[in-house]
This record gives C-alpha cells, structure tokens and sequence, in this order.
C-alpha cells in the first residue's frame, strides 16, 4: 500500500519480530511453559476442534451483534467432530479464508484481502494453538476488529450510490453507539457487572461466584458482619446496619438459593441480628453443601446454641470436631455447649486441652468457674 519494496517491509517488521520473541522467551522461562495450561478439552487435538463453534459467535461479535457475555467458560468441550456446530464454524472458517486469499490476489481489493489477514492474524494467538485457559473471549477481538472494520470499509468503497452507502454506515454506526452505550452501564460496579451477567446470560459458576462475592463485600454487609462478632451489645448504629445487610442478603437469596456462601452468610447475619432459630436452617444447609468447611459448621453450632438448641449444636460440633478437634475455635464452642447443657467435667477436659493449645486468662478464669461448678455438684 506504501509502494515499498519486500526487503524494506521486512527490514520494518523485523524489529517487532525480535521484540515479540524475546517476550516470548522472557515469559517462557518465567512460567516455565509457552502455554497457559494444559489443553482443556483433554488431548490438544479435541481442543483445536471445540474452537471451531466459537468462530459463528467472532463473526457475530465482529459485526457488533448482540447478545454479549463478559465470560464463555460456559462453551462445552467434546464436540464430535461431524456435529453441526463443528460444521457450521469449519464451514464459515473456510469461506473466509477463501475470501481473504481471493480478494488479496485480485486487483483493486487488495485492502479487504489485507483486512481480511489482518483479522486472521490476530485471533491466532487466542486460537488455542498454545493452549489456553478459554475457548474464547470477546476482548479477544479488539486487535482483530481493526483488520475487520479495514476489510468492511475496502468492500463498501467499492459499491456505486455512495450516498446511500454513507448513509446506512451512518445508521449502523449510530446502532453500534447506542448498543455500546447501553452496555457500558454494566460495568458501573461489580455487583451490577457480575448480577446481571450471572442473570441474563448463560449460567457459569466463576461468574455467580464473583457475583457473591461482589454482593458480600459490599460496605453494609461487612460492617454488620466484622462489626458483630458476638450478640452481647447492640447498638442503634448495629442494628440499622443489621436492617440493611439482611436485606441485601435476603435479594441474594433470592438470586442464589443454593449457593453456599450466600447462605452462610444470610445465616449468620439473621443470628447476628438476633434471630438465630431462622437463621439455622440456611446454615444447615450451607455445612450440608460444604461439609469439608469448618467455618460452616462453626457458624451452624454457635446460631443453634444461641438458639437454645442442643441437638442441633451437638450434631455441628461433632462435624467440627472430626474436621479439626484441637483448632481453638471448635474447643471453644464445644466449652461452650458443655457448659450450657451442664457437663462440666466435659467442660473441664475441654478446658484444659484449650489452655494448653492456647494459654490465656479467659481460659484460666473459665477453668476455675467450672471447677468451682464441679466442687458445688459435688463431681
């Protein structure tokens, strides 16, 4: 196009060439390995299929197409190779390389064919030829759609009636606005990114997690929470900040009935609220879906002895303690249960093994009250 020679051009791009490489080879022996993972359907020639069904959704995207998604780790892998999607995106692949070939060796379209290589080029490298951790993104197109808009704009300078021609790219660009307008909005916070991606696009658990997690940092459920740590003291600062986190909790509830962080947390804020026997059933049902988690079974104990509720506690401490017997937070609860259910050499033991794992005066004071309660009883 600059009317210069192959060994200028060259002697250009060269210098990229050698900078490209030598990040490439700074990354390789940072990391170890070219690629980012392993090839994520299984085998890398399986992965380099599943791409194939990404290539109708790029081509889709290119043209500003909706619906648009922030995350695709929803795509399946293990497609057979002779399955229509597999067909439709090999199909659809050939005819644009075709296309980029024929226009870049006839006269006058040279622009579109160089476009067209252009776009090529630059989905390469996210084309999981070097395995990657995705089969696609729609950042990936950010490099790619300048070749495409080249190839588009080559190809309609070519029709007659300019006039109309300016004017529907007019009217398509005024479209393109508009939609990126409107989707610009999502991206005002990271509750209304992640809850609404979660909600109106294909379900992903990496995005319902971010979208808890969003949801659960924000400033009125923490401060509830980290403010909260025991029921003993409320005051009216705690308990409007209790009304709004609950009621922050109870939406995520209602978005995320069986995710178990939501229901931890909508429990232990309902028993930090002051109303542990409503709570105790979400947390309950929290343990049951993580049972691996400790902290769950905790919360599930100290919310059903607040409750007055020693079957339920006994149960969660007996989980607690298979998980981790000596952690001081379950001895502590389990001094606790013993203590409130009137066991106090149980109590004694617990406290002894607590004061030897973690010697402190509120464990000293604790161990005479009981032994106090045991010369009483007589025991």
């Amino acid at each position: 196009f600059h009317h210069l020679s192959w060994r200028q051009s060259i002697i250009r791009t060269a210098w990229f060439l050698l900078v490209a490489t030598i990040y490439l080879a700074n990354r390789y022996f940072v990391l170890g390995r070219s690629s980012q993972t392993t090839p994520i359907s299984g085998s890398y020639g399986q992965t380099l299929i599943d791409m194939l069904p990404v290539v109708p959704k790029y081509f889709r995207l290119l043209w500003g197409v909706p619906p648009f998604f922030i995350d695709y780790s929803y795509l399946p892998g293990g497609c057979r190779f002779w399955s229509p999607e597999i067909v439709t995106g090999l199909a659809l692949l050939i005819a644009l390389v075709l296309a980029g070939v024929i226009a870049w060796r006839k006269s006058g379209w040279e622009l579109a064919g160089f476009g067209l290589l252009w776009t090529g080029l630059f989905l390469l490298p996210v084309s999981n030829l070097l395995p990657m951790l995705q089969y696609m993104a729609e950042r990936f197109l950010y490099l790619p759609l300048i070749g495409w808009l080249i190839a588009s704009a080559a190809i309609i300078s070519a029709f007659h009636r300019q006039s109309i021609i300016r004017m529907t790219a007019f009217i398509v660009i005024l479209l393109w606005a508009v939609t990126a307008w409107n989707r610009s909005w999502i991206w005002r916070d990271p509750v209304t990114l992640f809850v609404r991606s979660s909600q109106d696009g294909p379900h992903t658990q990496r995005i319902e997690d971010n979208a808890v997690a969003a949801i659960i940092y924000l400033p009125q459920v923490q401060r509830f929470v980290s403010g909260n740590e025991t029921n003993a003291v409320r005051t009216s600062a705690n308990i409007a900040d209790g009304r709004a986190a609950l009621s922050t909790l109870e939406q995520a509830y209602h978005l995320f009935p069986t995710n178990h962080v939501v229901l931890s947390y909508y429990g232990t804020c309902l028993a930090l609220a002051g109303q542990p026997e409503i709570g105790l059933p979400f947390l309950e049902q929290a343990a049951q879906l993580q049972p691996q988690k400790l902290g769950y079974w905790l919360s599930l104990a100290r919310a059903a002895l607040d409750a007055g509720q020693p079957a339920p506690a006994r149960s969660a401490l007996e989980k607690a303690t298979a998980l981790a017997g000596d952690n001081p937070a379950v001895l502590q609860l389990r001094f606790k249960f013993c203590w409130q259910t009137g066991d106090y050499p149980a109590a004694r033991e617990i406290m002894l093994r607590l004061n030897q794992i973690a010697p402190d005066a509120g464990h000293a004071y604790w161990l005479s009250e009981v032994e106090k309660k045991l010369k009483k009883t007589g025991k």
